[in-house]
Formats: C-alpha cells, sequence, structure tokens
C-alpha cells in the first residue's frame, strides 16, 4: 500500500484512542451505513473526520487539484489527482484555497477548509481515497492510521480554527468539467448509468453510435461519455464501491449538467 507523505488534516487534539486517527474523531467508517438523512441502506464511499469550521484541508500527495461544486451532496469537492496515480477527494469544505484548475501542488498544501457544505449533517473532512490503477474508492483508514502514527501532519490544531479569510474562493466550471471531475453519473428517471473520461477509450467490447465495432474513427480523444444501458454490468465492470453521483431534472444546477452530459460523445457497450 502508498503511504501518505501528509495527513489530511492538520494535527488533532483528541485522544490516541479507538474512534480517533490523527486527534481527530472518526464520525463515520467506510462502507455500509444508514443515510444520515433518510435511514436507508447506503454506501459511504470514503471516511468522514469531525473538525471545527475553517481547519485546513492537506494535499496528502503531490499531484494536480480540480475543484468544484459536488451536486451529489459532497458540496464544495477537491479531486487530487496524485502524481503516483491515486486519486483523493475532499469534501464539504469552506471555501478553496486559490488553485487554478489541474494545477500541480506539493504534499503539504492547503487545498480547502472545512465545513459542512453539501449533504452533511455538522461540519467535517470527507476522506476518499482511490488507489492507483482502480475505479472505485477502498477504505482510508490504513492511511490515515499509518500517517498519523509517523507524525506526517503539517502544523496542529490548537484552539480555534484558522479563519479562512472573508472571500470564499469558489472558482466557477463549466458543466464538462464537472462531469469529468466526478466520473460517474445516472439522471433520475433514466436506466441508463454514464461513465465520463479523458483517457483513450480502449475496451474491447464497446461498439460505437453506428453499431460498428469500437476504433479509432469512433474516438480518438477528449471528453467522451461510456454509456451502458445494462446498470448492473457496469456497476460490475467498472468494479464502484460508490454510486453513481444521481441528477435530478428541474433542480437548479442540475440541468446544465444533464445538458452538457447528453451532448458529450459518447461510446456504447456491446449488447
Amino acid at each position: 500500500m502508498e503511504q501518505l507523505e501528509r495527513f489530511p488534516l492538520p494535527k488533532g487534539t483528541g485522544p490516541d484512542a479507538v474512534g480517533f486517527v490523527g486527534g481527530w474523531r472518526i464520525t463515520s467508517y467506510f462502507g455500509g451505513r444508514p443515510n444520515p438523512f433518510t435511514g436507508l441502506p447506503s454506501w459511504h464511499g470514503g471516511m468522514d473526520l469531525g473538525a471545527p469550521l475553517g481547519v485546513p484541508m492537506i494535499a496528502g500527495w503531490p499531484g494536480q487539484v480540480f475543484q468544484a461544486w459536488d451536486p451529489g451532496g459532497g458540496g464544495w469537492w477537491t479531486r487530487l489527482v496524485c502524481d503516483n496515480g491515486a486519486v483523493l477527494g475532499y469534501g464539504h469544505a469552506e471555501n478553496y484555497a486559490p488553485h487554478s484548475w489541474g494545477e500541480h501542488v506539493p504534499a503539504g498544501d492547503v487545498l480547502a477548509f472545512v465545513d459542512s457544505t453539501g449533504a452533511s449533517s455538522g461540519n467535517h473532512l470527507h476522506f476518499a481515497y482511490q488507489p492507483p490503477g482502480w475505479s472505485r474508492n477502498a477504505d482510508p483508514y490504513d492511511l490515515l492510521e499509518i500517517a498519523a502514527a509517523e507524525g506526517l501532519f503539517d502544523g496542529s490544531h490548537v484552539g480555534p480554527a484558522p479563519d479562512p479569510g472573508p472571500d470564499p474562493q469558489h472558482p466557477e466550471h463549466t458543466p464538462e468539467e464537472i462531469l469529468v471531475m466526478h466520473r460517474f453519473w445516472t439522471i433520475e428517471g433514466e436506466p441508463t448509468f454514464y461513465a465520463v473520461g479523458l483517457e483513450p477509450f480502449l475496451s474491447p467490447d464497446a461498439v460505437g453510435a453506428d453499431g460498428q465495432p469500437q476504433s479509432a474513427e469512433h474516438y480518438v480523444g477528449g471528453v467522451y461519455v461510456y454509456q451502458d444501458f445494462s446498470p448492473s454490468s457496469f456497476v460490475l465492470a467498472a468494479g464502484m464501491a460508490t454510486q453513481p453521483e444521481i441528477l435530478t431534472p428541474g433542480t437548479p444546477g442540475h440541468d446544465p449538467i444533464i445538458a452538457a452530459l447528453h451532448d458529450l460523445p459518447r461510446v456504447y457497450q456491446a449488447a
């Protein structure tokens, strides 16, 4: 397993005890849990660390930063595409430290600041980990535990949380950029799952919209949608451990993203 170069928060003041990591209380673990709003069974694709408003969120590895509003409930979200091939996610931020889209940052860089934006019941960091080469999230507990045990912190939290400043830094991004950042989508009322990507599409099972085998004339690069009309086979093929982001027609902010999803070039899974 890769080892984080930095813990994703400064050192907390909590005890070295069960239910804490790095001095922060674990408010929700990775995996199955009741949805905190509906009580229905759900899957939690990360680990939640309770922290006060404004505590810095720290880059665990060097990588490229992508930040946008998560319409699926993650609030102001940071996606860190790391140099080692892993992807880290930081959710529910108050605002962002200034970064340009795709900017490369070192480990230890301040990315954003803790809040409770999106589908959240209190101030915390939702920390997500996608290992190199995986298309699904994995449990980040061991990463956090090892980083904490080795003291890989940037600073410590003592007393009131730092003031992140009066002017929130919320960069505006196109619906296409948001689609690429979150990758997996479904539209309420449609039976189709979508995956959005930038990398070359190399699946031997794909066909073009004209029904012919996938080849260079169908897709050679750029943003695209991979569309599968069988949700169960899509979940198995993608190895997903989380549900796709759900877009609801008529919901403020969702309609432009739905339109962009429908407009992107697409490739189809063979029947």
